[in-house]
C-alpha cells in the first residue's frame, strides 16, 4: 500500500516529494545492532534463509565471506516495515527508493561497508526483498559504489517491477511469486536483457501465514520456492541454459564462511530544522500517500483496478521472462 501511494504521489506531487527528501536525512547507527556467522553452501536458498533474520534487527546487512583465499562482500536490504515510524524502512524509505533514486540510503550502504572493514575493490553482491530490492537496483547503478567495489550481481525477491534499464556488466535476477501482488503494483515488469531475468514461481504453502500483501509476499514462502527451484531437475526444467548460467554466476560467490553485521538507520530533520517541522513533513507525506492510495482503490476512478488483490492466483505469467 505504501508503494502504491508513493507511486501515485510521485506522478502528481513531484515538488512535494522533492521538498520532503531535501528536508530530511537518514542516519546510520555507529555500531552494528546485530551480528551473526553462517556458512554459505553455494545456493541462493541457503543465503536467503540466513538473511531472514535481518529485518528483526536492522536495515542494512553486510556480510564478509571468505572462500579459498578470496573475500566477497554481500549487502542485503530487507523490505518495508509498517511499524518503522522514523526507521529507515518507513514510508520515507519507500519515497527515497521510488522518488529519490535511493540518494539517502546509498551513502549509508557505503558507510556500512567501510565500518565492516570491507576493502575497496572487493567483489560485491547486492540483494533485497520488496522495498530492499528497489534500493538494490538503484544502488547497482551508483557510480560511487561501483567505483569502490566490484559489483558482481543483483538479486531481488518480491520487488515491484521496473522497466528502467540497468547495468549490463553483471547478472540481475528477479525472483517473484505468482500469488504476490507487489511485483505488479507499479504497472511495470522488469526490463529483460541478456544479463537480466525474471523467474516467477507458483509455490504455495497453507502453513505459512500471509502478510498484508498476502502469503505470496511472505519471505519464508519465497525461500521455500527458491530451495525447490534449485533442485537440479526442477532448475533444468524451469530455466533455459542461459538462465541457468546467470544463476550460477551469482552462486559462485556464495561458498564459504561468512560474518554478517546488521546496521539500523533512522530518519531525522536536516540540521537546523526542529523536530516539529520534521514531524509535519513526515505526517504530511503519509497523509498525501493515504489519499493517493484511497483514490487508486476507489472503484469510481478510471485508474481503479490497477492494484491487484493478494492470494487471487491471478498472475499466470510465464514461469520465466527473458
Amino acid at each position: 500500500a505504501a508503494m502504491v501511494g508513493v507511486a501515485q504521489l510521485i506522478s502528481s506531487e513531484a515538488e512535494l516529494v522533492s521538498y520532503a527528501m531535501s528536508s530530511v536525512e537518514l542516519n546510520l547507527t555507529a555500531d552494528p545492532a546485530h551480528h551473526f556467522d553462517y556458512m554459505a553452501d553455494g545456493s541462493l536458498g541457503s543465503y536467503m534463509e540466513q538473511m531472514g533474520q535481518v529485518s528483526e534487527h536492522g536495515d542494512i546487512a553486510v556480510s564478509r565471506l571468505q572462500a579459498e583465499g578470496q573475500e566477497v562482500a554481500l549487502v542485503h536490504l530487507p523490505g518495508f516495515d509498517i511499524h518503522a515510524d522514523d526507521g529507515g524502512r518507513s514510508t520515507l524509505g519507500v519515497t527515497d527508493a521510488l522518488g529519490n533514486n535511493s540518494e539517502h540510503l546509498a551513502p549509508l550502504v557505503e558507510d556500512a561497508l567501510e565500518r565492516s572493514g570491507v576493502p575497496e575493490g572487493t567483489p560485491l553482491l547486492l540483494t533485497g526483498f520488496s522495498l530492499g530490492g528497489l534500493h538494490a537496483m538503484n544502488l547497482s547503478s551508483k557510480d560511487s559504489l561501483s567505483g569502490k567495489y566490484s559489483i558482481k550481481g543483483v538479486l531481488t525477491v518480491g520487488s515491484p517491477g521496473r522497466n528502467t534499464p540497468m547495468p549490463a556488466e553483471f547478472p540481475i535476477i528477479h525472483l517473484q511469486n505468482a500469488h504476490d501482488p507487489v511485483p505488479h503494483i507499479l504497472g511495470q515488469v522488469h526490463q529483460g536483457a541478456a544479463n537480466r531475468m525474471t523467474v516467477q514461481t507458483n509455490h504455495t504453502n497453507q502453513d505459512i501465514s500471509g502478510t498484508v500483501a498476502g502469503s505470496g509476499h511472505n519471505w519464508e514462502l519465497n525461500v521455500e520456492a527458491v530451495h525447490r527451484l534449485e533442485q537440479p531437475e526442477v532448475e533444468r526444467e524451469t530455466l533455459s541454459q542461459q538462465e541457468q548460467e546467470l544463476v550460477q554466476e551469482l552462486r559462485q560467490y556464495l561458498h564459504g564462511s561468512a560474518h554478517a553485521e546488521v546496521y539500523s538507520t533512522q530518519w531525522a530533520a536536516v540540521p537546523g530544522q526542529d523536530r516539529s517541522a520534521f514531524t509535519e513533513i513526515r505526517d504530511g507525506l503519509e497523509r498525501h500517500l493515504q489519499e493517493s492510495l484511497e483514490q487508486a482503490l476507489d472503484p469510481s476512478t478510471p485508474s481503479a483496478g490497477t492494484v491487484p488483490s493478494p492470494d487471487t492466483g491471478a498472475y499466470q505469467e510465464p514461469v520465466q521472462q527473458g
